[in-house]
């Protein structure tokens, strides 16, 4: 996402519905706007994130529920100072 990659949480939690869930990796869901923000700002904050690549598989929607299916390689700075790439 490029909001990520500009390190705006603020931007990307934009990107969703008021009352959007996403579904972190190995975490809790995150549901409503608000909350998605604060998920955003903590990952920017904590993880060394660097940027992201994102490929999408699906869409596809039903009534009013929309959803996006695909993989992202994310980019960290390691505690040692080098970059990896977590899939």
């Amino acid at each position: 996402m490029k909001a990520l990659n500009v390190k705006d949480a603020t931007a990307a939690a934009n990107c969703y519905a008021e009352d959007a869930v996403i579904l972190p990796p190995g975490q809790p869901t995150v549901t409503g706007h608000e909350a998605i923000q604060k998920y955003w700002q903590g990952f920017l904050d904590g993880a060394g994130y660097v940027d992201d690549t994102v490929s999408t598989i699906a869409t596809g929607s039903n009534g009013d529920l929309g959803y996006e299916i695909g993989t992202a390689d994310l980019h960290l700075k390691g505690p040692d100072g080098k970059i990896v790439t977590e899939k």
